[in-house]
């Protein structure tokens, strides 16, 4: 039996994007800023607010949530 899904992949990789930057904007920070505070790399930052992004990684997304959640 097969399940359905609603949502596909992508759409859930764009909105955790658009999300991500959105958030990041609102504090006024570059990518640069905010890698550096989630200790990763630029262009695993950039992949992420990529709305073409598949699957971004467990540890960038769990990093950067980190850094987003707090005051």
């Amino acid at each position: 039996m097969a399940s359905h899904h609603s949502a596909r992949p992508h759409d859930h990789a764009r909105a955790l994007a658009q999300r991500v930057r959105a958030l990041r904007e609102d504090r006024g920070w570059s990518q640069e800023q905010l890698a550096k505070e989630a200790g990763i790399a630029v262009g695993a930052l950039s992949r992420l607010e990529s709305e073409g992004a598949i699957q971004p990684g467990f540890f960038t997304v769990g990093a950067v949530a980190q850094v987003l959640r707090s005051p």
